[in-house]
């Protein structure tokens, strides 16, 4: 289906538009960091801490955490919640521009398209040889930063490796 956009004179299809990363990475990198040291060593401190960062950022808000008692520690539940809205929201994919018919994607539109559609069902596909492999950590899909560093870290490598070769062969595929 074409729709024509007179305003702009251009003619517009409702092709799947470029996808990107929200690039939020940066701006959670605190409080990821705060969390991480928590994990390491759970703690009223560091809990602490990250109830801080979590009330600075508004977090506390959205979730519907408190953020009145700040000597009040948050609990492991809490930090999990935290945890996997900041993972959810540095690792969205939204869309970069519309498409205008006739006009080819950007080589850089097209490369960040491929990681946004493949580096997802590459990581649950480790996830998945992991658990019949017996080899996966218990309740790591509930933990994002964990499943970050675990799987989609590996599946952006791997993204990257393909993107970077001439060709790929069924065997590199079937490696994992």
């Amino acid at each position: 289906m074409i729709a024509k956009r007179r305003t702009y004179a251009q003619t517009q299809s409702y092709l799947t538009p470029p996808f990107k990363e929200s690039e939020l990475r940066q701006t959670y990198k605190q409080l990821s960091d705060a969390i991480q040291s928590y994990e390491k060593k759970a703690s009223a401190e560091q809990s602490l801490k990250v109830k801080a960062l979590t009330v600075k950022m508004g977090i506390a808000r959205e979730l519907g955490l408190d953020a009145k008692q700040m000597n009040k520690p948050y609990s492991a539940d809490e930090i999990a919640r935290v945890e996997n809205y900041a993972e959810e929201l540095a690792n969205e994919k939204i869309t970069g521009k519309l498409y205008t018919l006739g006009v080819p994607y950007d080589n850089d539109d097209v490369r960040t398209s491929v990681y946004a559609m493949a580096t997802d069902p590459i990581a649950y596909g480790m996830l998945a040889v992991d658990k019949l492999k017996g080899r996966a950590q218990e309740g790591v899909e509930k933990h994002k930063q964990l499943f970050d560093r675990l799987y989609l870290s590996k599946a952006r490598n791997t993204v990257t490796q393909l993107l970077g070769s001439a060709s790929v062969s069924d065997e590199y595929i079937c490696r994992y």
